[in-house]
């Protein structure tokens, strides 16, 4: 769930942008852009999520769609990755370092923690 503070503008400084207004791209974003994340459940399903001008394009079997995003990177090497999705969005950390997406929410909008391992990281590459 996202959650927005608002704050009663007094005439002091101008307040932060809506939620949903976007801001310059973060260094996450800026980390993760042109790249694709491709990864496989211990369930066999494969996931792939594409970095493209700062937007998710995540690819979960059925073919590529467009989401809005949020990428953090709280440490080197480690991303939080968020897009809009059923079930009130989706939430994956990243673990470069270990090469794997920790998830906590299955397509069908089950709770459960699991982990993915990461098949492949790196430039997107586009196929003609």
């Amino acid at each position: 769930h996202k959650m927005a503070l608002l704050i009663k503008n007094n005439g002091g400084p101008p307040s932060p942008p809506a939620a949903d207004e976007k801001g310059p791209p973060t260094e996450a974003a800026r980390a993760l852009e042109g790249k694709t994340l491709a990864f496989r459940y211990p369930d066999g399903r494969a996931e792939s999520v594409r970095f493209e001008n700062h937007v998710a394009i995540i690819d979960e079997g059925a073919g590529p769609e467009s989401r809005g995003g949020s990428f953090t990177r709280p440490a080197d090497r480690l991303y939080f990755i968020s897009w809009d999705a059923p079930h009130g969005g989706h939430n994956i950390v990243f673990n470069e370092a270990t090469m794997e997406v920790h998830d906590q929410v299955l397509a069908d909008g089950t709770r459960q923690a699991v982990v993915a391992q990461v098949e492949s990281f790196g430039p997107t590459v586009r196929s003609n």
